[in-house]
């Protein structure tokens, strides 16, 4: 799925859809998006994990219409029952803006300001690619990534990155 690596991985959140999946069936839709030539998952991502360890071979899916870009927005502004952490808002976002859409338009459409949206990319651009690679297998914590890492990385980003001990703790 092109648009897994916008969300952290939890498999305590998956075991729980599991036992739930399991009980009282599939309860909430997959979300993806028709782009003409595949259908493409935006939304559902742990629900789709607890499905295939059930061995289910089929799902409720919700199938939206139109471009990718626009999907992946109208996903953070639903929030679906839970809220997204601000790293996989930034990693929509940027998937968003992969899409063709600008920060101006993302801003627009999510009812936030443009400054709410540069704040959240400027996560990216402050956490390296292995420390978002820690954050997205659930290694790293998101409090420990912008409590620890993301000040160490503006102030000395070598040592960011030499880091070999992630936090994962929440205090």
């Amino acid at each position: 799925a092109p648009y897994a690596q916008t969300r952290v991985q939890r498999p305590e959140q998956v075991r729980r859809l599991m036992t739930s999946i399991d009980a009282d069936g599939q309860r909430v839709p997959l979300v993806v998006v028709n782009d003409g030539e595949r259908f493409v998952l935006v939304d559902g991502y742990q629900r789709w994990a607890a499905l295939r360890h059930l061995g289910r071979d089929t799902a409720q899916v919700e199938v939206w219409q139109g471009p990718l870009g626009e999907a992946l927005t109208q996903v953070l502004a639903r929030h679906q029952g839970r809220a997204f952490e601000p790293i996989e808002q930034a990693w929509m976002l940027s998937a968003a803006l992969a899409e063709g859409l600008s920060q101006r338009a993302l801003a627009a459409a999510l009812g936030k300001d443009a400054s709410w949206v540069s704040r959240r990319l400027a996560l990216l651009a402050q956490l390296s690619e292995p420390l978002q690679e820690a954050l997205r297998q659930g290694v790293l914590s998101t409090w420990a990534a912008s409590r620890v890492f993301v000040p160490l990385a503006r102030a000395n980003p070598p040592a960011a990155d030499r880091k070999s001990t992630p936090l994962n703790t929440r205090p």
